[in-house]
């Protein structure tokens, strides 16, 4: 897999991508509406990208296989609650028609090299607890849960 910059023209389909992939692990996890939902993550893109595709350290990369798109992820140089020497990835998406091939970790790799060329001595992220194949990609890539949030419907 070779990684790229993503250039401006792609900027609105990911950012749409991301959206959508927020809502639906809202609506699966958290059990809000639709709509709740997507004003939520549109909101959140917004305050992480105030200045969308041109927001200071926030990298947006794309990855391809023999020249396909087959990915793409989103990483802030700094993290959000200020852990020092700490990036933090916001989005890995394997594109659907990709998933199921390894390229989620070759997409990590390539994430990771990157955060370590700026600087970054180490990676952080969220994943939802349903999402067993993200969070089966991320423990065998070495990262270990930091922080644990629960809950029991009453």
């Amino acid at each position: 897999m070779t990684m790229r910059a993503m250039h401006a023209g792609e900027f609105g389909a990911f950012r749409a991508s991301v959206v959508d992939t927020m809502v639906e692990s809202m609506v699966t996890a958290i059990g809000v509406g639709r709509d709740a939902a997507r004003a939520q993550a549109v909101d959140g893109v917004r305050t992480s990208l105030p200045l969308g595709f041109d927001t200071p350290e926030h990298v947006l990369l794309v990855g391809e296989v023999d020249g396909a798109r087959v990915g793409a992820a989103w990483f802030g140089i700094r993290h959000p609650r200020g852990v020092e020497g700490c990036a933090f990835l916001h989005m890995l998406l394997v594109d659907p028609a990709h998933r199921g091939h390894g390229l989620g970790h070759a997409l990590l790799d390539g994430v990771e090299a990157e955060a370590r060329a700026r600087g970054a001595r180490a990676m952080e992220l969220h994943v939802f607890g349903f999402n067993a194949p993200a969070t089966a990609l991320y423990r065998s890539s070495g990262y270990e849960v930091i922080t644990q949030q629960m809950r029991k419907t009453l």
